[in-house]
């Protein structure tokens, strides 16, 4: 369960970009790179590195996609946001 908190965290922090690798894995309690990774990647069937990476992709194609429908006025960016997420 604690394990899982820290995980939780970790991937928050690695969305956000909160430090690096290392960082983030001592500032959410783990003391082992090895531990932390195959803890994570029990939990989340990505390594940290790869997890970030893949929210950066998803993150660049939300804003491409943003680019592309802003043209048309009809929706929010809030909702644009969203649909798109549904989309990935």
């Amino acid at each position: 369960m604690i394990k899982k908190y820290r995980i939780k965290k970790a991937s928050l922090l690695l969305r956000h970009k909160e430090g690096n690798i290392s960082e983030i894995m001592y500032s959410v309690g783990f003391s082992n790179l090895s531990t932390f990774r195959s803890v994570s990647k029990k939990n989340t069937a990505l390594s940290p590195k790869d997890y970030q990476q893949q929210i950066a992709v998803s993150s660049i194609e939300i804003d491409r996609t943003l680019d592309i429908k802003m043209g048309t006025g009809f929706y929010s960016i809030a909702a644009l946001k969203h649909s798109i997420a549904a989309e990935l």
